[in-house]
Parts: C-alpha cells; structure tokens; sequence
C-alpha cells in the first residue's frame, strides 16, 4: 500500500540514500564541565536537476548532475562551563558551533507530470556555507541578591550561491538579564534587563539597498516585568518593553510594548485567567533589500516595507473535576488577535519591463 512513483518521473540513477552518523562526549574534570558532539549528514534529495526541453521559457546554462542536488553537512559542537570555587554562586563559560553545509534551494518545480520531481531551469540555487557562533557567558546567583545573567553570540555566516550570488553576515549579540524573589515584599518578582544585536551584512543580493552590498541593522531594548502572589490566590503580571531599530543611517524606529496578566481562584479548583500583551517585528534586511533571479523568477526588493504590530487578549476558565480516583480538567478559553502591517511573502508579477526575472516573490505589507 506505499506511494508508486510513476515511470516517467523517476530521475534519480544513484540510490536515494539518507545517511548519518553522530557523536557526543561529556565529562566533568572536578569544577570543569566540558561537552564536544558533532554529526555527519547526507542526503540524496528527492528534486533532481533541471532539463531544458519543450516549454523551458529560459534555457538553464549550468549543466547541474545528480550528485549536485545531494545535501552534506558536517557541525561540531563544544560546551565548556567552570564552577568558581572562591565565589559561591558563579559560573562562567563559553559554547560554540560549527558547520559546513552544501545544499540546494529550488524557486519552482518543473511541472506536476513528468517532470514531477525535477526543478524548473533557472530556478535553482546551490549554496556552501560556512557558520559558526562562539557563545560567552556569567551567570552568578546568590539567595541575597539574586540571579545575574550575561550571555554573548558572535555568529558569522558566509554562503556562496550559484550564480555568483554570495552573502556574508556577521551578528554581534548581548543581553544582561536580572532575576529576583523580594520575600520582604510578599512574594513579588522582579526580572528586567537590557539587550543589543548589531549585524553587519556585505551581500550582492542585498542590492535593493541603494545598490549597496553593505548593510548594518542596530537593536537595543530595555525590558522587565514584575509578578505578584496575593495570599496563593491572585497571581499578577505586568511587563514592557521598549525596541530601537537603525538600518543603516537612514531607518530609524523606536517602540513601547506592553503585557499584562491575571490569575485568580476563586473556588477550591476553579481558576479564570485574563491577559493582554502587545507584539512588534522589525523589517529584516532580506525582506527590504533582497534583490535577485535565476532565469525569469525573482526575489524583489521592498524598502518601503513597514514595520509589523499586533496586540492579542485572552480570558479563560479552569474547572477541576474528580470522579473517584480519576482527576481531569476542563478548560475554556476565547482570545482576540489582530496585526497591523502584516508581512508576507508573496508571490506574483512585480516588473513586467525587465529583461530578466519579472515573476517571482516579494514581501509585502497585506494590511490588518
């Protein structure tokens, strides 16, 4: 009762293997924690490679085989912590990643009949890729004073694309966080902190920037939230945030977004609860900029693309129940959402005057 493949569809002459293999290795060396893994990965793919023939509007001008449509990785990974033994409460460390990867990305398949399982020419892509991330950290907690968390990333990714598409992107990455119980303020928790992302970009497919290959994206944000316990009863909750965004020297953004909660029991083993809470989502660097084609599909830029909010509220009741030894819970719950500048990437006829890709996708602000 499997799916036969039919005849005329079957492409592959190799066999369509997935194939791996991991390894993963930890010990502790007194107050040393260390953890090395790593995995191999292939896999034979099931989308072959284009052929020019009847209906190819453009003919593709790479002969692509077989063996080019397979995806191999190989990542190896580290996790290095030390306990202080002077100061109680402290730990420090730093964790990494990395990763080759040769892989494929198909725009559109050739047709849904013979060509079932092949990619249509000149939309194809075959990518290597390089990335890596080093990760420092501190943490230090102590039953006074609390928990204290400072993570790092530096993450670097190079990609080269055919046909001479190649992206370079470096990503610097903070975030101080502080956590605290006030048993003094009855039961009342704190947390707040501050975090940044810098990342700087250099990519010939990133040239809806002004023609500009160089692209730099700046966020900082301040957050926190507080949380309350009245007499294991009433559970409260409210937090901000607020979000800076600059896209190279000319996109500017700043934005305040709020949450709110509430839980309350009002019988041995019935709960309602209420919540409200605001979201935002800056524009990428690739849905603004991105710029490119492979025959005639495309990708199309959009630097006049808004930034997405939404804001939803739920309440809810929780109802327990007993029959004899057997307990369950019922639950009932109606929420609202609604976005405002909804991204999404479309797909359509966007420049009917080039000579090259007029057809493909773009991300577009579709409203509310």
């Amino acid at each position: 009762g499997g799916y036969s493949v039919p005849a005329e569809a079957v492409w592959w002459k190799q066999a369509p293997l997935i194939a791996g293999a991991n390894f993963l290795h930890s010990r502790r060396f007194r107050n040393l924690d260390v953890v090395v893994g790593g995995n191999l990965n292939y896999d034979h793919g099931f989308i072959g490679p284009p052929i020019n023939g009847e209906g190819v509007t453009f003919p593709d001008t790479i002969d692509y085989q077989e063996g080019d449509m397979s995806s191999k990785r190989m990542r190896f990974n580290f996790n290095i912590r030390y306990r202080s033994k002077k100061i109680k409460g402290l730990n420090y460390g730093i964790n990494g990643n990395a990763m080759i990867n040769n892989t494929n990305m198909v725009f559109a398949w050739l047709d849904d009949t013979s060509g079932l399982f092949r990619a249509y020419p000149g939309a194809i892509f075959l990518q290597d890729q390089f990335i890596f991330n080093i990760d420092p950290f501190v943490n230090f907690f102590t039953q006074a004073n609390g928990k204290h968390s400072f993570r790092t990333r530096i993450l670097h990714s190079d990609n080269e694309m055919t046909p001479n598409q190649i992206n370079r992107t470096t990503s610097y990455y903070g975030d101080y966080m502080f956590k605290k119980s006030y048993k003094n303020l009855e039961g009342l928790d704190f947390v707040g902190g501050l975090s940044s992302g810098f990342v700087d970009s250099y990519s010939n497919i990133y040239g809806g920037s002004s023609g500009s290959p160089y692209n730099r994206l700046l966020n900082v944000s301040a957050y926190s939230e507080i949380e309350k316990t009245v007499k294991n009863t009433l559970n409260l909750s409210v937090g901000g945030r607020l979000e800076y965004f600059q896209l190279n020297d000319s996109i500017q953004a700043m934005k305040p977004i709020f949450r709110t909660g509430a839980s309350l029991k009002v019988y041995q083993e019935t709960y309602i609860r209420a919540s409200y809470g605001q979201g935002y989502r800056f524009p990428t660097i690739t849905e603004r900029f991105i710029k490119t084609g492979v025959g005639n599909f495309g990708v199309f830029p959009n630097e006049d693309l808004k930034a997405e909010s939404s804001w939803n509220a739920e309440v809810g009741i929780k109802q327990g129940l007993k029959f004899g030894n057997l307990f369950a819970y019922l639950d009932l719950a109606g929420f609202w959402q609604e976005y405002e500048n909804t991204i999404e990437y479309m797909f359509g006829i966007w420049d009917m005057n080039s000579q090259s890709s007029f057809a493909g996708f773009k991300f577009l602000n579709t409203g509310k």
